[in-house]
């Protein structure tokens, strides 16, 4: 099994430039969003496990990326 770290950059850090760091990176975050910092620590950083929670659920109910915006299909949302 893939370690937590290398899931991250495997799928988590491709799927965060392809479709949310466009507005949610760089030194004007969207919303003040900024998921650049992101390190897909989910165990021991309980804000980031809970930043996680509110950006799947978000993704989840298919609220981002805006349209207009490249936008996940169902599969790449659900992986």
């Amino acid at each position: 099994a893939a370690q937590p770290g290398q899931a991250y950059r495997d799928q988590i850090a491709p799927f965060l430039k392809d479709h949310c760091l466009s507005c949610h990176g760089g030194v004007n975050p969207k919303g003040q969003l900024w998921l650049g910092r992101l390190t897909g620590n989910l165990v021991t950083d309980r804000a980031e496990a809970l930043l996680w929670q509110r950006v799947l659920a978000r993704l989840e109910a298919d609220e981002t990326p805006p349209a207009g915006k490249p936008r996940p299909s169902a599969a790449a949302r659900a992986s």
